[in-house]
């Protein structure tokens, strides 16, 4: 587990390679940051991935991850207040090292935020975006909570998304929306 308290950041940089997170201890989020404390997990080399099998909490800072190719969830990902969630896939491989068929960002665990924003893009020309759980915001009517899921080719719904005020928004540049 990789925790913080009094509002601690959580800031994970690979150089090299693909990062794999297994679940937490007694079913606790693997990654935690207290209060405040905000997430950034950045896997920058070419042709290597992020893979989350445990949950990823922070009580109201932001989370982000970025791979340089592609990024698969299969664990919840949270933040209260009016913390965002930012994914970004870079998609820049031919060949894949993440599990079979993900080509992009493929998410198999819900996001959830309080009011804030959820964005969701792997834009490059083959970058898809697969959903496979529920997202959903609260939002207020100061803070909206939107919600966009962006992709160089397809994105692929198979879950839920709600909102409370915020607007949803997909953009699938070269291929189709599914639901």
């Amino acid at each position: 587990d990789l925790r913080t308290t009094n509002n601690g950041d959580i800031k994970v940089v690979v150089e090299d390679g693909t990062l794999r997170v297994k679940p937490g201890a007694d079913g606790d989020p693997a990654v935690d940051a207290n209060g405040t404390g905000d997430i950034l997990v950045d896997v920058r080399e070419i042709g290597n991935d992020i893979v989350f099998d445990g949950g990823i909490q922070t009580d109201t800072g932001n989370i982000e991850l970025h791979a340089a190719d592609d990024i698969d969830i299969n664990a919840s990902v949270q933040t209260g207040g009016s913390g965002a969630i930012y994914l970004r896939a870079d998609n820049n491989a031919l060949t894949d090292t993440a599990p079979s068929g993900i080509d992009g960002i493929d998410v198999s665990g819900t996001i959830t935020t309080a009011s804030g924003d959820v964005y969701i893009t792997a834009t490059t020309v083959n970058g898809n975006v697969r959903i496979n759980s529920d997202i959903s915001t609260s939002g207020t009517a100061d803070s909206h909570g939107d919600v966009a899921l962006v992709a160089g080719d397809d994105v692929l719904l198979n879950a839920d998304i709600t909102t409370g005020f915020g607007d949803v928004l997909f953009n699938a540049a070269n291929g189709t929306v599914e639901n």
